[in-house]
């Protein structure tokens, strides 16, 4: 994820996976091309515009996750958006019950059959649950987790501009992740 905008008002963040949706738009045009073109000589060309073709957009729909995250002052919101090819969700939050953002991360099993795992990690915040009993409830940005530095630049960012926001007041537990 990358910080589109940072200002004392507003920090918007996301990430939206153009060369992956790019990608797999490729190679579903590719297999329905080849199909219709077998097509006019042999019925197996239903099997490359069908099968192939349904499986780019099948990949499509699980892989291509346009992410965005919005802190706002001016409305006292905390705003998550999800939007896949067929499902949109947003969850927003009174931003006093947001404490902090943290990263949440783990290791892959294998990668590339070879055993060494790969470090993965995605944004989360804690939030007072609302029962009235100071308890907590992570909240993930996403499902996924993934590689590189882009939740702990999120992470850090979202902590720095809560400061900010409310002065004095320090975060609880909130420990900035540093980037190396």
């Amino acid at each position: 994820m990358k910080i589109k905008k940072n200002t004392p008002e507003l920090l918007i963040a996301g990430e939206t996976p153009w060369f992956l949706a790019i990608m797999l738009l490729f190679f579903t045009l590719t297999f329905a091309a080849i199909g219709l073109l077998t097509l006019t000589q042999h019925w197996a060309g239903l099997i490359f515009l069908f099968v192939g073709g349904g499986l780019g957009v099948g990949a499509m729909c699980v892989f291509v996750e346009r992410l965005q995250l919005i802190l706002d002052a001016r409305a006292e919101t905390l705003t998550l958006r999800s939007r896949t090819m067929f499902r949109y969700t947003e969850t927003v939050l009174p931003l006093k019950d947001v404490l902090r953002a943290e990263t949440e991360t783990g290791h892959s099993n294998s990668r590339n059959g070879v055993n060494s795992p790969q470090s993965l990690s995605r944004v989360t915040f804690i939030i007072r649950d609302g029962s009235g009993t100071d308890g907590t409830t992570i909240l993930p940005l996403t499902s996924v987790m993934s590689t590189g530095k882009g939740a702990a630049t999120v992470t850090h960012a979202a902590n720095e501009w809560l400061k900010d926001l409310r002065g004095s007041e320090t975060l609880h537990d909130a420990t900035c992740p540093t980037t190396a």
